[in-house]
């Protein structure tokens, strides 16, 4: 059971002592943390990676860890770890995780869904995010000219594209 349990233990010798000890049980305890789970100021149509870093921060050996996701397949998701892997208490591993952002990715901060990580010991989960930069884009430029420039009326039959208009 969970507690602390007290004695005292002789040292024995020619000149013997009693030395008191005492000894806390905890229950073990399963947990991870997840360092920079952000996609962040990506543009749409990319594939982007990130490392990311999972630690067991909890007091117990994990065992048989697996990831998986319930991020839709537009994204693409991938893990750099496709086989199983432990993690002693304390202990860190470094996983590349890639996503696709898709052109109808919304501006802005948006969590894309969840990875999971499934031990044997116990299952935990983590929000991905990623965040998309409002980018302008100019898919179609016109310009209209009339205006008379080094002393000549031009119009826009007058500029090609390309042509560079500077006025004096």
């Amino acid at each position: 059971p969970v507690e602390t349990y007290t004695g005292t233990l002789n040292v024995g010798g020619d000149s013997p002592i009693d030395v008191e000890v005492s000894l806390t049980v905890v229950a073990e305890s399963f947990s991870i943390n997840v360092t920079d789970v952000l996609f962040n100021d990506v543009d749409w149509e990319e594939t982007v990676t990130k490392t990311v870093t999972i630690e067991n921060d909890g007091n117990s050996d994990l065992t048989g860890i697996t990831l998986s996701s319930t991020i839709h397949a537009k994204y693409k998701l991938s893990f750099n770890v496709t086989e199983a892997f432990d993690l002693a208490a304390g202990e860190t591993k470094d996983v590349v995780i890639s996503v696709f952002v898709p052109k109808d990715q919304r501006i802005g901060t948006r969590s894309i869904g969840d990875v999971g990580v499934e031990t044997d010991q116990d299952d935990f989960t983590f929000p991905l995010s990623m965040h998309v930069t409002e980018k302008l884009v100019i898919s179609d430029f016109e310009v209209i000219v009339d205006k008379n420039i080094d002393g000549e009326r031009k119009t826009d039959n007058d500029v090609k594209d390309g042509d560079k208009i500077n006025e004096i």
